[in-house]
């Protein structure tokens, strides 16, 4: 099997480490064993990358770069006016490396744009919204894989997006 290029989009927190971030960060050091993994860590407008996820790369010689770069962690916060600037450096970044698949923990439509783009596959790990939020009408910015640590939430998601989980 030929190793792939696997990029992982980490959340915009610059300073938090959470749950998924914790399981996304598992998920590339399990696929860095047969794989080539570059987690990529955001950063805010100074360049400054979220420390916590800088460390665990370093500690684990997991390969990383850092971006600017917005997520959003809901529906009602998809803001696509601010994602235009983010688009060049980004696919800039996913070319150079030829990146075989994308996997992002929040909804990111930056990735999911240069995914289809591109046509590389793109998997988001997702968790809960609440329930009316699912009723929003949003444009098309979502994958179309998702990955969740409930399959009561795998199920709502997949059902809401016509997507594979």
């Amino acid at each position: 099997m030929k190793a792939l290029n696997i990029a992982y989009f980490f959340s915009v927190s610059s300073d938090y480490l959470g749950g998924a971030d914790h399981t996304l960060f598992m998920q590339a050091l399990l696929m860095g064993s047969r794989h080539n993994v570059i987690a990529v860590l955001p950063c805010d407008k100074a360049g400054k990358v979220n420390e916590k996820l800088r460390r665990k790369c370093e500690i684990s010689g997991l390969e990383y770069r850092g971006f600017a770069y917005d997520a959003a962690i809901a529906i009602r916060s998809v803001n696509l006016v601010d994602y235009k600037r983010d688009i060049e450096k980004i696919e800039h970044f996913v070319t150079q490396e030829r990146i075989d698949i994308l996997h992002s923990v929040q909804i990111n439509p930056v990735v999911e744009y240069i995914s289809r783009k591109y046509g590389i596959p793109h998997v988001m790990n997702i968790y809960s919204l609440e329930e009316w939020e699912w009723r929003v009408p949003c444009p098309d910015v979502f994958p179309r894989y998702v990955s969740c640590d409930s399959e009561f939430y795998l199920n709502k998601w997949m059902k809401y997006l016509n997507c594979r989980g």
